[in-house]
Order: structure tokens, then sequence, then C-alpha cells
């Protein structure tokens, strides 16, 4: 295996210099970074792929995004870890191609959930784009983009085979989360996003993330240190998320913290004090401005004069847009739906997945939610590793956090949420494969 991966390398880098040569001479000086990098995420794969995962979960929230199309009111981009994700799982194959003892995609409890989602992705934009109402173009790169978000759970499931590979992992991940954080800060008098994006929703949904993962891990560590540590991280991702203004992340919160009291034990009096001391000292401990921020845009969504709350203008317009896009698109393809892209925008996912998969794709994604949440439920009360309960705890109330929040967001096909999310669940579900005492996740 090392004389053949030894002789890919060599035809690679020949390759590579000939490419690159090109590039430099033809495109601007970003095109030929661009390969650079790519290169080198891919050479590292050959040398450790554990290496190259880590690679990857810093670009999740790192990457910067090049428009390659226009798809309903979205430029459609392509970014560096789409591009990391696809070599390093090009090396997976090529590495299970000659060593045949490693599965190409290793049976998890929610595989088969995960292929009958993507067929109906896959047949229904298919079907929408024979009959001309789907765009090609955009709509290959939205079914890859939902493909690789599977790929990255089934690479990060395969390749981890130790306790040691899962520490790494969430090393680069809190390396990221450091990064993220600091760059809220330097710009928390602004609307708070990620790097080299404009949204806020999106890193609204990874801070909920981490936030549930954070306060997880405050509970349940077995070091008071390290407790005391992921407490300071937890209280100071809030003004972050307040900073964002997102509304729907906002909405998020509440369920988030809801569940891990409801699913905690050990520290719930605790806890209920904690949250309880967190709201009555939120305006002194964070200052007015954040405080005042968080009030002022919970306050203008029923500021207008729309329906039985007096939403106002942008709330009303996606209530608007969700009736429209039900009565006028969904009605004519009740059970296929249009396809991926083919009803235009629809900025809630819920709705969106309903038009465009009708009701057997959205009964397939509903279905996919579910067994998550299951099996996560079932390694949350199976693991004895308390760092891991903690880590199943936050990330259960994390994701049930994001599907109140793709009430009104695509959370569910955003991509700096979708692949830490995807990331992540790989990750936990590896518990069960690592601990000592062994147990097995169930199997429907």
């Amino acid at each position: 295996m090392k004389y053949v991966l030894d002789s890919v390398f060599f035809i690679a880098v020949f390759g590579v210099a000939v490419l690159l040569g090109n590039l430099t001479a033809t495109h601007p000086l970003g095109f030929p970074l661009y390969f650079v990098l790519g290169f080198g995420v891919w050479a590292l794969s050959l040398y450790d792929i554990k290496y190259a995962l880590g690679f990857l979960a810093l670009s999740m929230l790192l990457s910067p995004e090049i428009p390659v199309a226009q798809a309903a009111r979205r430029a459609v981009v392509i970014r560096f870890d789409d591009l990391f994700v696809i070599l390093i799982f090009i090396t997976w194959i090529a590495k299970s191609a000659v060593n045949k003892t490693l599965p190409l995609i290793k049976p998890t409890p929610i595989n088969k959930h995960i292929y009958y989602y993507l067929a109906a992705c896959f047949l229904f934009t298919g079907k929408g784009i024979m009959m001309g109402d789907v765009n090609f173009s955009a709509a290959s790169f939205y079914l890859l983009k939902y493909t690789e978000y599977f790929m990255v759970f089934w690479m990060t499931y395969n390749i981890i085979e130790s306790q040691k590979d899962i520490k790494l992992l969430l090393i680069f991940m809190l390396i990221t989360a450091f990064i993220v954080i600091g760059y809220g800060y330097v710009n928390v008098n602004t609307i708070v996003v990620a790097p080299f994006d404009r949204e806020p929703g999106s890193i609204g949904g990874y801070l909920i993330l981490l936030l549930g993962i954070t306060l997880g891990l405050a509970l349940y560590h077995p070091k008071n240190i390290v407790k005391l540590f992921f407490l300071a991280i937890f209280i100071a991702v809030l003004p972050l998320l307040v900073k964002t203004q997102s509304r729907a992340s906002y909405i998020a919160f509440i369920p988030m913290i809801f569940v891990v009291l409801v699913k905690t034990r050990k520290f719930k009096k605790t806890l209920i004090s904690g949250v309880l001391l967190m709201i009555v000292t939120f305006p002194f401990l964070f200052g007015g401005g954040v405080y005042n921020t968080l009030v002022e845009r919970v306050k203008y969504t029923f500021s207008g004069n729309y329906g039985r709350f007096n939403l106002e203008p942008s709330a009303t317009a996606r209530v608007e847009g969700w009736k429209n896009k039900i009565l006028n698109r969904w009605t004519k393809f009740p059970f296929t739906g249009t396809g991926i892209t083919g009803s235009g925008f629809i900025d809630s996912q819920y709705v969106r997945t309903l038009v465009e998969l009708g009701l057997i794709g959205f009964t397939f994604f509903i279905i996919l939610l579910y067994k998550i949440i299951e099996h996560l439920r079932h390694i949350l009360k199976n693991t004895k590793n308390q760092v891991y309960k903690g880590i199943t705890l936050g990330f259960l109330a994390g994701t049930v956090g994001l599907l109140f929040q793709s009430l009104t967001s695509n959370t569910f096909i955003i991509v700096r949420i979708m692949e830490p999310f995807w990331f992540l669940l790989a990750i936990i579900f590896t518990f069960p494969k690592v601990t000592e005492n062994k147990y097995e996740l169930r199997k429907h």
C-alpha cells in the first residue's frame, strides 16, 4: 500500500507543478493560492488523514467564498472546505480500495435514512430539471453541497479509531471556536457574523451548538478547573449571540437551555439557579449595549401591523412568502415537490423542504432528524465517560435548538452550521466504539 501511495503522490506532485505553472501564468494570484492550499490538504491526507480532517474542521468556519452561479436571490459559492472535503474523500476511497479491510462507508444507525433523503433530493430535482422548473447548474451545486455534508459525516465516522483521535479533532474544533469568538469580539460593535460571511443567522446556529456543548462540559467534566473554563466560554459567547441580531437564533437558545435542564439530573438545581441568576444579572453582566440590542430586536419584531402579533415588514414578508409558496408551488406537486431550487428563495427549512421535496421528501427529512435525536439520547443514556456525556448532552440540546431555528431559517442547508453539525455528530456516534465499556448503537 505504501508503494502505491508513494507512486500516486509522485505523479500528483509532477502534475500539480505543471498545472500550477499554467494557473500562475493565466489567472490572478488567488487561483494558484487556492490550488496550493487544496493540494497541501490532499498531501496531508496521504500522510495522516486525521490531521487533514482537523484542517477541515478549521476551514469550516474560516473559508472564503468564490461565487460561481446565482440561484433564488442567493449566490451559489465554492469554498475552500468544499475542495478539502472532496480531496480527503478521494484519498479515503483510494485507501479503501488498496486496503480491502477498510470499508468505504461503515454502517451507522442513520445511514439508510440519509440514503432515502438523498434519493428524494436527486430524483425529485431530476424530475424538476426535465420539466424545466429547475436550473440544472444551480441545482447541481446545491445537491453537491447536501451530499458533501454527509461525506463529512461518513469520513469522520470511518476515520476515527480511538479516543486519541477524538481528542485531536475536538482540539481542532476548539481552536476554530476561539478564532470565531475572537473575530466576533473584534466586530462586536456591529452585527456579528462569521469570517468571510455576511449572514448573521449562520454564525447564530453555530453559536447555539457551541453554547450547548460548552454548557454540557461545564456540567459534566470531571475536573473543576476545566468546568470553569467551559463555563467562561459559555458566558463569553452569549453577547456574541445577542449581537448577531438573529431572531431565529434567539428562539433556538430557549429550547437549547430547556433540553439541558430536562436531561440533566445530577446538576439540575445548580443549573436552574444559574439560569435564574443569568436572567437577573444579564443587563449588568454584559452592559447596556448588549441588553438593549436584545430588547430592541425582539420589540421590533412586533412593531408592525400585520396579523394578531403585529409583525414588522420583514417578518410579514416571510410569512406571506410561505403562504405563497405553499399555495402556488407545493399544491402543484404535493408528493414530489418542485425539486431543489425549483421554488425560489424560502426562508424556512420546513416550508422549503415541503415545497421542494413534497410530502415524500419532507417525511424522509423529518425521520432522519428524529433518528438523529433518538440515537443521541441513546448515547447520552449509556455512556459512562463524563466528558462524552457532557458533549452529547450539549450537542443534543443544540440540535433541538437548531430545529427551532429552522422555523424561520434554512438551518439544515447552511454550510457554516451543517459542516460542524455533521462533523460533531460523527464524533459523537463513535463514542460507543472507542470507550472501554462498549455498547452498541441501536440498529433500526
